[in-house]
């Protein structure tokens, strides 16, 4: 026992020496570079989702065994005045206000000059270093209303409620539109396909719904239920994802515990290739919302397999035109559409994380808009709310509009979906373009009025080149700022820029204007 201790004792200095030393020597290889902030530049970058507010006022901090997750799946920054910070790989970045300093095992990171805007940086840091793939994006996921149906009706759906909604959709008015069944349409067992117990007929199902004027798009995720034969099979055969342990990396969900099909792996995704390829054939599914989410928070900070994972999950929606991501995102591989995290509950902070992902590449970026509780809420709120969610790049219809029994709160809403549907062709145009150009649809103020002083302006935005949304909270006025131009609001009121106007939003009134 002496002779143990006697041992153990003398390790330990050797240890803590080699430890120093290793310490030492990783030290060494990081690299930091110093970049100021100019007089006057203002900065957005790095966060993709949950962004603090932006551009940067207060300082931050992206420590490297996170960065990952938070740098690298947005690797850039962009200023005001036109220059671009870009890195290949993952990087510590700590902002304090003055300066970047940025740590990276590579190589010293440069600011870059791409013009002398923030639309020169974006536009030119974009395609010199991850040019837009071209991929086919279908005009009606942003033309069209896409009806959400998880809020409505959770997970207690079924084909007779589906098709009961699609009906009265069109009484209201809503005559064509894009349905998406959340999770709950399928067994859970891995197979993508639908629950017989409550879609026993899946083909006329599809069917029905396309003669009431719907498309349908259905959530898909990597989960399988955490027991019973396919578990054990699945298993056995080595296609669930697992961490560094061996241990299956499992999901917490709504519905249960989860174990996740590991599509880093060439056999697995070829098998759920196959199952949405059986599910646009056979039943003739239009569409897939690809969504790992839940995932997304269980792999934070296990930065090997959320890249990989990840680079391999966004690869299966590739070939599909009406296909979206949740979260929608940017890695170093791969660029996915679709909505993004929101970091606040504030009312308006969802324009923030919108924005800013459209700068970070996620062309066609939306958020939700704050949470609600349909059964607590009073009219003007629920009014606000599927406003807030119309007038993003996707004019998303997140619960029944006829929940809001105001009468006129109800007839504003029906006015301003049938406006949104008229902007629907050129968001279509703006949507397509954007597969080549890599601009984003919704659109910072300053990204399209440099120098005009909305760099720090959060609270409207444009969608495309035309139109300038402003959302109202429950207040009777709200300031909007209107840029050069001659602008024409929802009631035909001209107005010519630069102007800033005390905007009346009593009556529910939407605030979006016309570019003439």
């Amino acid at each position: 026992m002496q002779l143990k201790s006697l041992i153990i004792k003398q390790l330990i200095p050797a240890v803590l020496m080699l430890c120093h030393a290793l310490g030492a020597q990783a030290q060494q290889e990081l690299r930091t570079s110093h970049i100021n902030v100019n007089r006057g530049e203002k900065w957005w970058g790095a966060f993709v989702g949950n962004a603090p507010e932006e551009p940067f006022a207060e300082p931050f901090e992206i420590l490297p065994d996170t960065a990952y997750r938070k740098a690298a799946l947005a690797p850039m920054f962009i200023s005001s005045t036109g220059r671009y910070i870009w890195s290949e790989w993952p990087v510590g970045v700590r902002f304090d206000g003055k300066e970047f300093i940025i740590t990276s095992p590579e190589g010293a990171v440069k600011a870059q000059r791409g013009g002398r805007t923030l639309r020169d940086a974006y536009l030119v840091c974009r395609h010199r270093n991850f040019p837009p793939q071209g991929n086919p994006v279908s005009g009606e996921l942003y033309s069209l209303p896409v009806v959400e149906t998880e809020l409505e009706f959770g997970f207690m759906q079924s084909a007779e409620t589906i098709i009961d909604y699609a009906r009265q959709l069109r009484q209201a008015g809503i005559e064509q539109g894009i349905i998406v069944l959340a999770d709950g349409w399928s067994s859970m067992d891995g197979s993508l396909d639908f629950d017989r117990n409550f879609y026993a007929e899946p083909k006329a199902f599809v069917d029905k719904l396309h003669e009431l004027g719907f498309k349908l798009m259905l959530n898909i995720t990597p989960y399988r239920t955490a027991s019973g034969r396919g578990y054990v099979e699945a298993m056995r055969n080595g296609t669930l994802l697992r961490d560094r342990s061996g241990a299956p990396v499992f999901v917490n969900g709504d519905m249960g515990f989860f174990a996740v099909c590991d599509v880093t792996q060439a056999e697995c995704r070829s098998d759920i290739e196959q199952k949405l390829k059986r599910l646009t054939e056979q039943y003739g599914v239009d569409g897939f919302r690809f969504d790992c989410e839940q995932l997304s928070s269980t792999l934070a900070g296990r930065t090997s397999l959320e890249r990989a994972f990840l680079d391999a999950w966004y690869t299966l929606g590739a070939d599909y035109a009406l296909a979206e991501y949740i979260p929608g995102t940017a890695t170093l591989e791969r660029y996915a559409p679709g909505r993004v995290t929101t970091s606040s509950a504030e009312p308006l902070s969802y324009i923030n994380d919108m924005l800013t992902a459209g700068l970070m590449g996620v062309s066609s970026a939306y958020a939700d808009a704050p949470e609600i509780d349909l059964a607590k809420a009073d009219d003007l709120t629920k009014l606000r709310t599927l406003q807030q969610e119309l007038m993003m790049p996707m004019a998303r219809v997140g619960f029944a509009p006829w929940r809001i029994k105001n009468k006129e709160y109800y007839a504003e809403y029906m006015r301003n979906l049938q406006l949104r549907c008229e902007m629907g062709k050129h968001l279509q145009q703006v949507a397509q373009e954007g597969c080549k150009t890599a601009e984003p649809m919704a659109r910072h103020m300053e990204y399209l009025f440099p120098r005009s002083g909305f760099a720090d302006c959060s609270t409207q935005y444009m969608l495309g080149n035309k139109y300038l949304i402003a959302p109202a909270d429950n207040h009777n006025k709200r300031m909007v700022r209107l840029p050069r131009g001659v602008w024409t609001d929802t009631d035909g009121r001209r107005y010519r820029g630069p102007v800033v106007i005390d905007a009346d939003t009593s009556n529910g009134k939407l605030l979006c204007f016309e570019l003439n």
